[in-house]
């Protein structure tokens, strides 16, 4: 312990301390997402240099009561500052000179304004008793139905991905009255969700079902001693010989990245599909033999307009598709509904 790397390493120790998170933070956001492996490098060697300079020319000369490195210093890092901040709101680049064209990319990002405008179009889903059941949002319930006068007759159930696929449909689907259930996820047994999916089954006035789930986490998290594969069947059967259409979703990428990387510069709104790719594979095997083996159940298609070609994507036809890495917005939603109307038409009859 008496080894001189080791003592300089634990006198820059709190200085290091200090220093690395704000440079990662910083980093995760102008990436975007995860920094890359070579930007984590790089993060951990200017954390190493930053905390030596704060101990060499602040620390020890305020220890010694010599201020005069500590204070220009201080000044000087108060500018770095100021720049960096500036410079992450592009106060000194035009989007143009950037090489961002403002009119390529547009929508909105975060959960808010998707909330915001769920708030303000929809209304909250009836009856009150299962109010109780369902998550909320800064206390709105998570909960909605596209029209307040009539009986639902359209119900999607599932997790936060029958939320994001609800707003666009409620909109696609104008002759139907669309309400979405969600419980977390609709195959680990959980009691809330079965006594959703027993209403829905029971209501007469509900004749289409869609359920919809982020199944790359949904496969790998059913009951002890089961597995996907009963699960879907074992929900699937329950539509079969009835009078309600069961369709089953394929899901949307999850990306590496934040979907404000988009906004800041359209040439990195993509990455490689392999791994989306692989997980897609997964599961749409199981959800491709249940669609097979049950005459009630169909597919609704949407990874392959996101994921081509080896690149998924986050925007199409100029228009950010996606609030965070894998929910879509409130553009992405209605994009996707255009598309489940255009596979199955009677969806809206």
């Amino acid at each position: 312990m008496r080894s001189k790397f080791f003592v300089w390493g634990g006198l820059i120790s709190y200085p290091l301390y200090l220093w690395h998170w704000p440079i990662y933070s910083y980093a995760y956001i102008m990436e975007g997402g995860l920094p890359s492996s070579k930007a984590r490098v790089g993060i951990f060697l200017c954390s190493i240099l930053l905390a030596w300079i704060t101990y060499k020319f602040i620390e020890t000369p305020v220890r010694k009561k010599n201020d005069s490195f500590a204070i220009p210093l201080l000044v000087l890092m108060t500018f770095i500052g100021i720049g960096g901040y500036a410079l992450n709101q592009n106060w000194f680049t035009s989007s143009s000179a950037a090489g961002v064209d403002d009119t390529y990319i547009s929508g909105e990002i975060g959960n808010d304004k998707f909330f915001e405008y769920m708030d303000q179009n929809f209304y909250t889903c009836q009856p009150i008793t299962l109010w109780t059941k369902l998550p909320k949002w800064k206390g709105e319930v998570r909960c909605k139905q596209s029209k307040e006068d009539r009986p639902v007759d359209f119900a999607i159930i599932g997790d936060s991905h029958a939320e994001h696929a609800f707003l666009g449909l409620a909109e696609e689907l104008s002759n139907k009255n669309i309400a979405y259930y969600i419980i977390g996820n609709p195959l680990d047994g959980n009691k809330e969700f079965k006594e959703i999916t027993s209403y829905v089954l029971e209501n007469k006035n509900i004749k289409q079902v869609i359920l919809s789930a982020f199944w790359g986490t949904v496969q790998n998290s059913v009951p002890e001693n089961s597995s996907f594969q009963i699960e879907m069947y074992k929900f699937a059967n329950k539509f079969e010989g009835g009078t309600k259409k069961l369709y089953i979703t394929d899901d949307v990428p999850l990306f590496s990245f934040l979907p404000r990387r988009c906004l800041d510069d359209n040439d990195f709104c993509s990455e490689d599909s392999v791994k989306n790719d692989k997980i897609y594979k997964d599961y749409m095997s199981t959800i491709r033999q249940v669609d097979e083996q049950y005459e009630n159940t169909s597919i609704l298609e949407i990874y392959n307009k996101f994921c081509i070609n080896g690149k998924c994507n986050m925007a199409a036809n100029g228009e950010l598709l996606f609030r965070d890495q894998g929910h879509l917005s409130i553009l992405g939603s209605k994009y996707a509904a255009r598309i489940y109307n255009e596979q199955y038409p009677e969806l809206n009859r």
